[in-house]
């Protein structure tokens, strides 16, 4: 683990078994790992799937988070999340009940197998974009980029309509969307 806190910032997304609620419970899953600590979240973004697949619509929310862990037991925990909330992964971009992608970890650029920071796909998704952008409008990447510029060139559109939620730690009940 680092000794010194780390700003991150984890994509969500859900279109099974009420999107709204399994986001919410994963917020709180995160918030509850050691050492981390939930600092913002976006609205909630409701969105067309992937290649406009015939899958139900998602719910997506970008958080930013402080967190002492590591970007690799950060990634195996969010996995231990996933798995914990009935993730199976059975197609590429498919449905599924939860999804936590690490979107940017400080100003770290890394290229794993496991991980790769920034999300290799960050730039081409305005449902990851829009709601970075609404939580953190001044942002430069690792790269140098600005998200605004980002943003401004994106082409792809998957948003259908933006909620705007509080998040209570304290229970994962109500729906918005």
């Amino acid at each position: 683990m680092n000794s010194k806190s780390s700003i991150v910032y984890i994509a969500i997304g859900s279109n099974l078994n009420n999107p709204p609620f399994q986001v919410k419970k994963a917020i709180k899953a995160i918030n509850y790992l050691p050492k981390t600590n939930l600092l913002s979240h976006s609205s909630l973004y409701k969105t067309k799937p992937l290649d406009f697949k015939n899958h139900p619509d998602y719910a997506n929310i970008v958080i930013k988070i402080s967190t002492s862990l590591s970007p690799v037991i950060l990634l195996k925990s969010l996995k231990n999340i996933e798995f914990n909330h009935g993730r199976v992964c059975n197609e590429r971009w498919g449905s599924r009940i939860i999804d936590l992608d690490i979107l940017l970890y400080d100003n770290l650029i890394l290229n794993s197998q496991t991980l790769t920071i920034p999300h290799s796909q960050l730039r081409f998704r305005d449902f990851v974009l829009l709601p970075l952008l609404e939580i953190s409008p001044e942002l430069t990447l690792p790269t140098g980029e600005k998200l605004k510029t980002i943003a401004n060139n994106n082409k792809e559109i998957y948003i259908i309509n933006k909620t705007t939620i509080v998040y209570d730690s304290s229970t994962c009940s109500n729906s918005f969307m």
